[in-house]
């Protein structure tokens, strides 16, 4: 926020999250590449100075920052000031119920994907692939969108395109495998866009509304509960029966059950 003009934060938000997604991109195949030419531990080692690259980065910039709280109202006043604001309140309270359940789906999906819809690991790099272009295609579009629609209601809108296209995930049938290709393919397209627009207008409401005095600790306090929302859907994605071959099932729900072997592993 030091570094950007109030008018002008869709935009560095927008860079953040597109480099965010160039990296969901290319990473992956500079890591595999970087694995088979050095092997595993140096490409860690490369990883690390990667970091510090970046640390370099940012220690090279001098912001104005801002004056920040003395700290007399303690620790919780960044939770009493998202209780008593009603955009961030509102806004924590769909982030998380979206948090929690999109990371149920994430824990299922590989699995899901892999054994019961027959996609194999190759195509399934795709179409994961396929996501994180569409979170691209997502930052570039975010400051047009907002000019023409409005951050509110494009922010609202990345809610339900990240989510609502997840749902050709459980509908695709393994007796056609194209056509489940092409459905995961744009389940996930449309599901990188719009979580990219939901972060993009996101951070730059919060940037607007939120006091610089407090920002941090608003943010602590935002994290915590939208973030702690993710360990959580761990217990609520098992199923277990006894006695079973330890493979996905699937009823004529279509939801994915995990089982057990009679061993006690996973």
């Amino acid at each position: 926020m030091s570094i950007v003009p109030s008018g002008r934060y869709v935009d560095g938000q927008a860079l953040i999250y597109g480099s965010r997604s160039l990296s969901l991109i290319g990473g992956p195949s500079v890591g595999g590449l970087l694995v088979q030419v050095l092997t595993a531990p140096f490409a860690i080692v490369v990883d690390a100075l990667s970091f510090l690259g970046s640390a370099c980065q940012l220690a090279a910039i001098r912001p104005a920052e801002p004056p920040s709280s003395d700290g007399t109202e303690g620790v919780t006043v960044g939770l009493r000031w998202v209780l008593k604001s009603p955009i961030v309140r509102a806004t924590l309270t769909g982030t998380a119920v979206i948090n929690f359940f999109s990371w149920m789906f994430n824990a299922l999906f590989m699995l899901y994907a892999v054994n019961r819809l027959r996609v194999h690991p190759g195509e399934l790099g795709l179409v994961i692939g396929a996501g994180a272009f569409g979170a691209f295609v997502g930052t570039l579009l975010s400051r047009h969108l907002e000019e023409r629609l409005g951050i509110g209601l494009v922010f609202v809108t990345g809610c339900l395109v990240f989510t609502a296209p997840l749902a050709l995930v459980p509908l695709a049938s393994p007796a056609h495998h194209l056509v489940v290709l092409a459905m995961l393919f744009a389940a996930l397209f449309m599901s990188g866009f719009g979580v990219m627009a939901l972060d993009v207008t996101g951070g730059a409401i919060f940037a607007s509304v939120i006091p610089d005095a407090v920002r941090s600790r608003v943010s602590w306090a935002f994290q915590a509960i939208n973030y702690g929302t993710r360990p959580a859907r761990c217990f609520c994605c098992r199923r277990r029966r006894p006695g079973s071959a330890g493979r996905p099932e699937t009823g004529h729900t279509g939801r994915l059950k995990i089982v057990r072997k009679p061993s006690g592993n996973w």
